[in-house]
Protein backbone atom coordinates (compact mmCIF):
# COMPACT_ATOMS: atom_id res chain seq x y z
CA UNK A 1 0.00 0.00 0.00
CA UNK A 2 1.42 3.33 -0.87
CA UNK A 3 0.44 6.53 0.01
CA UNK A 4 -1.36 9.33 -1.74
CA UNK A 5 1.97 11.26 -2.10
CA UNK A 6 4.14 8.22 -3.24
CA UNK A 7 2.02 7.52 -6.22
CA UNK A 8 1.80 11.00 -7.28
CA UNK A 9 5.68 10.88 -7.51
CA UNK A 10 5.31 7.39 -9.66
CA UNK A 11 2.57 9.69 -11.44
CA UNK A 12 4.41 12.66 -12.75
CA UNK A 13 7.47 10.20 -13.56
CA UNK A 14 6.84 9.95 -17.39
CA UNK A 15 8.60 11.13 -20.76
CA UNK A 16 7.10 14.24 -22.52
CA UNK A 17 7.78 14.67 -26.10
CA UNK A 18 6.26 18.41 -27.02
CA UNK A 19 7.31 16.67 -31.20
CA UNK A 20 4.60 13.82 -30.88
CA UNK A 21 1.55 15.81 -32.30
CA UNK A 22 -0.93 16.78 -30.19
CA UNK A 23 -3.91 14.23 -31.70
CA UNK A 24 -1.69 11.50 -30.11
CA UNK A 25 -1.67 13.08 -26.73
CA UNK A 26 -5.73 13.65 -26.82
CA UNK A 27 -5.78 9.68 -27.59
CA UNK A 28 -3.31 9.26 -24.53
CA UNK A 29 -5.45 11.35 -22.62
CA UNK A 30 -8.79 9.48 -23.24
CA UNK A 31 -7.27 6.00 -23.13
CA UNK A 32 -5.87 6.93 -19.80
CA UNK A 33 -9.24 8.10 -18.40
CA UNK A 34 -10.83 4.65 -19.40
CA UNK A 35 -7.80 2.80 -18.07
CA UNK A 36 -8.76 4.74 -14.63
CA UNK A 37 -11.90 4.17 -14.66
CA UNK A 38 -11.53 0.05 -15.23
CA UNK A 39 -8.90 0.52 -11.88
CA UNK A 40 -11.85 2.04 -9.81
CA UNK A 41 -14.65 -0.15 -10.74
CA UNK A 42 -11.96 -3.10 -9.83
CA UNK A 43 -11.51 -1.27 -6.77
CA UNK A 44 -7.74 -0.37 -7.50
CA UNK A 45 -7.60 2.77 -5.99
CA UNK A 46 -4.15 3.22 -5.98
CA UNK A 47 -3.59 2.78 -10.02
CA UNK A 48 -7.18 4.67 -10.78
CA UNK A 49 -5.70 7.74 -8.51
CA UNK A 50 -1.99 7.66 -10.03
CA UNK A 51 -3.77 7.48 -13.31
CA UNK A 52 -6.25 9.93 -13.01
CA UNK A 53 -3.13 12.49 -11.58
CA UNK A 54 -1.26 11.30 -14.92
CA UNK A 55 -3.90 12.34 -16.68
CA UNK A 56 -4.45 15.96 -14.76
CA UNK A 57 -0.13 16.81 -15.22
CA UNK A 58 -0.65 16.12 -18.44
CA UNK A 59 -3.21 17.85 -19.33
CA UNK A 60 -2.70 21.24 -17.29
CA UNK A 61 0.93 20.97 -17.17
CA UNK A 62 2.41 19.47 -20.05
CA UNK A 63 0.20 20.01 -22.55
CA UNK A 64 -0.23 23.81 -22.34
CA UNK A 65 3.11 24.05 -23.49
CA UNK A 66 2.73 22.00 -26.37
CA UNK A 67 3.87 23.67 -30.04
CA UNK A 68 0.24 23.11 -31.30
CA UNK A 69 -1.60 24.40 -28.26
CA UNK A 70 0.66 27.87 -28.60
CA UNK A 71 -0.31 28.29 -32.57
CA UNK A 72 -2.42 31.00 -33.38
CA UNK A 73 -4.52 28.73 -35.89
CA UNK A 74 -7.01 27.39 -34.58
CA UNK A 75 -7.95 23.74 -34.98
CA UNK A 76 -9.79 20.67 -34.43
CA UNK A 77 -7.52 19.04 -31.85
CA UNK A 78 -6.71 22.46 -30.21
CA UNK A 79 -10.42 23.01 -29.56
CA UNK A 80 -10.68 19.44 -28.54
CA UNK A 81 -7.85 20.44 -25.41
CA UNK A 82 -9.24 23.33 -24.76
CA UNK A 83 -12.91 20.87 -24.50
CA UNK A 84 -10.76 18.70 -21.71
CA UNK A 85 -10.13 21.22 -19.86
CA UNK A 86 -13.01 22.86 -19.71
CA UNK A 87 -15.03 19.94 -18.95
CA UNK A 88 -13.42 16.69 -18.03
CA UNK A 89 -10.30 18.08 -15.74
CA UNK A 90 -13.02 19.86 -13.18
CA UNK A 91 -14.85 16.31 -12.82
CA UNK A 92 -11.31 14.10 -12.67
CA UNK A 93 -10.07 16.71 -10.17
CA UNK A 94 -12.90 16.09 -7.86
CA UNK A 95 -12.50 12.41 -8.64
CA UNK A 96 -8.95 12.32 -7.76
CA UNK A 97 -9.86 14.67 -4.63
CA UNK A 98 -12.14 11.87 -3.06
CA UNK A 99 -9.38 9.32 -4.07
CA UNK A 100 -6.99 11.33 -2.24
CA UNK A 101 -9.11 11.01 0.94
CA UNK A 102 -9.67 7.52 0.80
CA UNK A 103 -6.24 6.43 0.13
CA UNK A 104 -4.48 8.48 2.96
CA UNK A 105 -7.42 6.76 5.03
CA UNK A 106 -6.40 3.20 4.65
CA UNK A 107 -3.00 4.02 3.91
CA UNK A 108 -2.99 5.90 7.81
CA UNK A 109 -5.12 2.50 9.39
CA UNK A 110 -2.50 0.11 7.67
CA UNK A 111 0.29 2.26 9.08
CA UNK A 112 -1.53 2.05 12.39
CA UNK A 113 -1.85 -1.38 12.26
CA UNK A 114 1.28 -2.26 11.15
CA UNK A 115 2.68 -0.17 13.82
CA UNK A 116 0.93 -1.55 17.06
CA UNK A 117 2.21 -4.86 18.35
CA UNK A 118 -0.93 -7.05 17.71
CA UNK A 119 1.47 -9.68 20.48
CA UNK A 120 0.01 -9.17 24.17
CA UNK A 121 1.78 -10.91 27.11
CA UNK A 122 -1.10 -13.48 29.13
CA UNK A 123 -1.05 -13.17 32.59
CA UNK A 124 -0.70 -16.58 33.01
CA UNK A 125 3.46 -16.37 31.68
CA UNK A 126 5.17 -14.99 34.50
CA UNK A 127 8.40 -14.37 34.56
CA UNK A 128 11.12 -16.61 36.83
CA UNK A 129 13.66 -15.02 39.13
CA UNK A 130 16.84 -17.41 38.91
CA UNK A 131 16.57 -17.67 43.05
CA UNK A 132 13.36 -19.03 43.15
CA UNK A 133 13.18 -22.86 43.59
CA UNK A 134 12.37 -25.21 41.02
CA UNK A 135 9.83 -28.18 41.95
CA UNK A 136 11.37 -31.20 40.21
CA UNK A 137 9.02 -34.58 39.36
CA UNK A 138 8.55 -37.14 42.13
CA UNK A 139 10.01 -39.61 39.27
CA UNK A 140 12.94 -37.86 39.20
CA UNK A 141 16.37 -40.07 39.73
CA UNK A 142 19.23 -37.56 40.56
CA UNK A 143 21.68 -40.67 40.66
CA UNK A 144 20.49 -41.58 36.64
CA UNK A 145 20.95 -37.87 35.38
CA UNK A 146 24.16 -37.80 36.88
CA UNK A 147 25.21 -41.03 35.08
CA UNK A 148 24.09 -39.52 31.91
CA UNK A 149 25.70 -36.14 32.16
CA UNK A 150 29.35 -37.77 33.23
CA UNK A 151 28.46 -40.39 29.74
CA UNK A 152 27.75 -37.34 27.72
CA UNK A 153 30.77 -35.62 28.77
CA UNK A 154 33.17 -38.77 28.18
CA UNK A 155 31.92 -39.22 25.01
CA UNK A 156 31.96 -35.30 23.67
CA UNK A 157 35.88 -36.15 24.90
CA UNK A 158 35.89 -39.29 22.64
CA UNK A 159 34.83 -37.85 19.80
CA UNK A 160 36.67 -34.34 20.07
CA UNK A 161 39.67 -36.61 20.24
CA UNK A 162 39.40 -38.22 17.04
CA UNK A 163 38.35 -35.10 15.33
CA UNK A 164 41.29 -33.49 16.50
CA UNK A 165 43.32 -36.51 14.19
CA UNK A 166 44.93 -35.18 11.42
CA UNK A 167 42.47 -37.67 9.41
CA UNK A 168 40.47 -35.48 7.26
CA UNK A 169 37.69 -38.21 6.68
CA UNK A 170 36.74 -40.95 9.25
CA UNK A 171 38.11 -43.86 9.50
CA UNK A 172 36.35 -46.59 6.70
CA UNK A 173 35.91 -50.11 6.95
CA UNK A 174 38.44 -52.04 4.44
CA UNK A 175 36.95 -54.46 2.46
CA UNK A 176 38.76 -57.28 2.38
CA UNK A 177 38.57 -58.93 -1.23
CA UNK A 178 39.87 -62.63 -0.55
CA UNK A 179 37.11 -63.33 1.30
CA UNK A 180 34.32 -62.24 -1.00
CA UNK A 181 33.38 -64.29 -3.55
CA UNK A 182 31.61 -62.68 -7.01
CA UNK A 183 29.92 -64.47 -9.68
CA UNK A 184 29.10 -63.31 -13.01
CA UNK A 185 26.68 -65.12 -15.06
CA UNK A 186 26.06 -64.88 -18.49
CA UNK A 187 22.21 -64.41 -20.08
CA UNK A 188 21.06 -66.78 -21.95
CA UNK A 189 21.23 -66.16 -25.71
Amino acid sequence: MKSSSHLKQEALNYRFNSNVPLKLYLTTCISIVEEAQNSARCNNMERAYLLYIRYLDLCLNRLVHHSEVNTSVESLYKREYFQLLKLEVPAIMKITEELKIKIDARYKSLANNVATSTYVRSPAVMTTNPSDEINLPSSFDEQKFNQSISWFNHSSKHFSAQSDSNNEYPELPELNATSTSVTYTMPAL
